[in-house]
């Protein structure tokens, strides 16, 4: 089966990614784990970096640019995907497929951090939030510009925004 493969091109670098490119919240916490990854506890660093992060994040001023969709405004997190599933299992784009050449958006604008984790049941479950301020886009391609806005791809820390993503022009092949 071939596979999309997602780019992200920063101002002075560019990355590939396979699964999620996320920024905002999951850029912070991936950072933060960097620094548990090598002690006695480190199977736990996600978890140790998503409560030190958490309670603390506050949302940055945001714009989204894409063909079928602007958004401008206060955001917790920006996931683009090809897939359907990240982090410890959550379902963040229940529509996403990963040959389709099209990336899912989810913006999960100015939402509180405790309405945020009200909603974890139900992507776990791989199902959409329905919130006001929570949109889905299906897209080949989006820019993104924020202030300080840590970014992470495919669990890795990355480069902080404006960047553009898309679909790469190719494709790999994986046996399933």
């Amino acid at each position: 089966m071939a596979m999309d493969v997602g780019f992200a091109r920063f101002d002075k670098s560019a990355r590939y990614f396979m699964n999620v490119m996320d920024l905002g919240l999951g850029g912070s916490v991936a950072r933060e784990v960097q620094k548990y990854r090598r002690g006695p506890l480190s199977f736990l660093a996600y978890q140790r970096a998503i409560w030190k992060i958490l309670p603390f994040y506050t949302k940055r001023r945001i714009k989204v640019s894409s063909k079928e969709f602007n958004y401008a405004g206060k955001a917790l997190s920006i996931v683009i995907a090809n897939a359907r599933w990240f982090g410890a299992g959550l379902g963040i784009a229940p529509e996403a497929q990963i040959n389709d050449g099209k990336l899912d958006v989810v913006i999960i604008g100015n939402v509180g951090v405790l309405e945020y984790l009200r909603y974890i049941p139900s992507l776990l479950q791989g199902r959409k939030i329905f919130h006001a301020d929570v949109h889905y886009i299906i897209t080949e391609e989006i820019e993104i510009n924020g202030e300080l806005l840590c970014s992470e791809i495919d669990g890795e820390p990355s480069d902080e925004a404006p960047v553009t993503i898309a679909i790469a022009t190719q494709k790999i092949c994986i046996l399933i």
